[in-house]
């Protein structure tokens, strides 16, 4: 198998938004049924996209995605999304794996890192797009479970989601 590998930025200096990373995610994503997602942190209005009408997975760091406080549209998404997400704490990378290629880089998936800040992405096929499969698998999706228990962030094992205030969904 073959290595490809398309690096994109955002223009410098930075106009007042940048379509250069949205683009390539959508490039990414857009012949894919199934995609994985690693991201500290998500804003609803770029994950809902993202997700939309596929199979996905989704691997962030609770504490990081919620510490400036609650976004109830995006905690309702994990509530109901529950068995597709795992909170590893202290994870910083930033991937969208599609079926034929992946997207790495600085950008988090919110308007801000994909719009509006210096960064930089690598679009990855072939070899390399396995490795990095693997990567998300074994390193970070099949490390640690997910439970929910309603709408707030409250304090779990270090591998742990947990929503607190509420029900169990």
């Amino acid at each position: 198998m073959s290595k490809s590998l398309e690096l994109i930025y955002q223009p410098i200096p930075p106009d007042e938004s940048s379509e250069a990373l949205g683009s390539a995610v959508g490039r990414v994503i857009a012949e894919s049924g199934a995609i994985a997602i690693a991201s500290p942190y998500l804003s609803i209005e770029v994950l809902l996209p993202l997700v939309e009408g596929r199979t996905f997975r989704l691997v962030t760091d609770q504490y990081a995605c919620f510490e400036s406080g609650g976004n109830e549209r995006l905690f309702g998404f994990f509530r109901e999304h529950l068995s597709c997400i795992r909170s590893v704490r202290g994870l910083h990378a930033k991937v969208v794996l599609g079926e034929q290629a992946a997207l790495f880089g600085s950008a988090n998936l919110t308007m801000n890192g994909l719009c509006h800040r210096f960064e930089v992405a690598g679009v990855v096929r072939g070899d390399h797009l396995e490795e990095l499969r693997k990567w998300f698998e074994s390193s970070l999706f099949l490390r640690t479970g997910a439970t929910v228990e309603g709408g707030s962030v409250a304090s779990g094992g270090p591998n742990e989601f947990v929503l607190g205030g509420g029900g169990t969904a």
